[in-house]
């Protein structure tokens, strides 16, 4: 390559966006090796499946989201102010519901 960058072939994977019920598949290789297919992908905190459909994405943020919300719960309502725990709320749970959603 150009700028000496080097593929690590056990990072790469091959994930083909399709609706179709039969897609074509074609082996993907970089140099002698073939890539490896996925049906669903992560990639910047976004699950991208091969049907494009957002489902597996949004329960795994959901299910973090009432994770760190059961941590709040029991952890701060005695403890903090209205104030502090909407503070609390928006930078660890509402961040975590809202990020890429412009997907």
């Amino acid at each position: 390559m150009e700028n000496n960058l080097r593929f690590n072939v056990s990072k790469c994977k091959v994930l083909t966006i399709t609706r179709k019920k039969n897609p074509i598949i074609h082996d993907n290789n970089l140099g002698s090796q073939n890539l490896t297919r996925v049906d669903s992908e992560k990639d910047l905190g976004i699950t991208t499946t091969s049907k494009l459909s957002w489902d597996i994405h949004a329960n795994t943020i959901v299910a973090k989201a009432n994770k760190i919300l059961g941590v709040l719960r029991r952890t701060c309502i005695k403890l903090m102010d209205m104030k502090t725990r909407r503070t609390l709320y928006l930078l660890l749970v509402k961040s975590q519901l809202c990020y890429a959603t412009q997907l």
